[in-house]
């Protein structure tokens, strides 16, 4: 058996995504009532205040119940209750921050998985295999 240490894809390693969110972006100047969700730093909230304005979600927990991580980042999480979504194809951009070898794809419904490694951000593609 072999192990494989986990590399963290966190937002900010995100180059791009087609994953059509939900939910708008939280902004200071709507109001949100009881039940309506936002997204703040690709996080979904859901207010539990009425006339909730400028309370910025992550700073202000008695009027925001957090949710759980957007479309976009809900593949990446630590949670097998949370996925990724899209009515048709879906392609991610990363960039991990070090060199790997092994791709896990856990939990997939689709008819074709296509995997492109470059060797930077527009680089030489050095991988390239699709199901």
């Amino acid at each position: 058996m072999k192990v494989i240490k986990p590399i963290e894809i966190t937002p900010n390693k995100v180059i791009s995504s087609t994953a059509i969110e939900q939910y708008n972006e939280w902004s200071s100047s709507t109001t949100y009532a009881i039940g309506d969700r936002s997204i703040y730093q690709d996080v979904v909230y859901e207010s539990v205040v009425a006339d909730n304005l400028n309370k910025q979600p992550n700073l202000h927990p008695k009027s925001w119940l957090l949710i759980g991580p957007d479309n976009k980042m809900s593949m990446f999480d630590n949670q097998v209750n949370t996925q990724t979504t899209a009515t048709k194809s879906l392609t991610v951009v990363f960039h991990p921050g070090k060199s790997f070898n092994t791709v896990a794809f856990l939990n997939i419904v689709g008819s074709v998985i296509s995997v492109v490694v470059k060797d930077g951000i527009g680089g030489n593609v050095v991988y390239s295999s699709s199901t």
